[in-house]
């Protein structure tokens, strides 16, 4: 499948005016302005090695793959990485989903330093309370089993505190306030 970076990046030509000045000498300045002319599937066609052509004022120019560098500018609030044809673009704004994601992220990495302090095993499970900003809590909920599953949480009560924790720690995540508790819980299965 080829896809096009078409939207992504506008295409520019700079005139590499020493290839220029070797086939138009003194008509080499008309020949590297006429070059900004050239359409974004003529400037694709040059970085491919093929040739392309303007005519200006009755006088065409004709450009090998040599005669310009073809650049890229984002053409929209993207991160943009090119190397030749090749384009990478990268949406970097956040929606509200992808807040939650992260915050969800970040609270199992609290959790997980909790029970690094509190001396648990990897296989321990626990009991973990969450209490403190709403768009924090929203998040919780949002992204409950996933924290269950990685914090091998056996409960997850959100909005609320642990009444005796082993571990709880207040948090700053992504400026939303929280108190987060982890407290062992004993396997009674046989």
């Amino acid at each position: 499948m080829v896809l096009s970076d078409a939207g992504l990046v506008t295409l520019r030509a700079k005139p590499n005016f020493r290839e220029l000045g070797k086939r138009y000498g003194k008509a080499t300045p008309p020949a590297a302005a006429a070059a900004a002319m050239l359409a974004p599937s003529q400037l694709r066609d040059l970085e491919s090695g093929g040739t392309a052509r303007v005519e200006v004022n009755g006088t065409t120019f004709e450009y090998l793959s040599a005669d310009v560098v073809v650049s890229r500018e984002v053409a929209r609030d993207l991160a943009v990485q090119s190397d030749g044809p090749f384009v990478a673009a990268l949406d970097a704004a956040l929606t509200p989903a992808l807040r939650q994601e992260g915050l969800a992220r970040e609270v199992i990495n609290r959790v997980q330093r909790l029970r690094k302090e509190a001396g648990y095993d990897i296989t321990t499970r626990i009991a973990l309370t969450i209490d403190g900003a709403a768009g924090l809590l929203e998040a919780v909920r949002t992204h409950a089993e996933f924290i269950r599953g990685e914090t091998l949480a056996r409960e997850l009560a959100v909005g609320r505190r642990a009444d005796t924790p082993d571990r709880e720690q207040t948090v700053t995540l992504d400026g939303l306030d929280a108190v987060i508790g982890i407290q062992r819980q004993h396997d009674d299965r046989p």
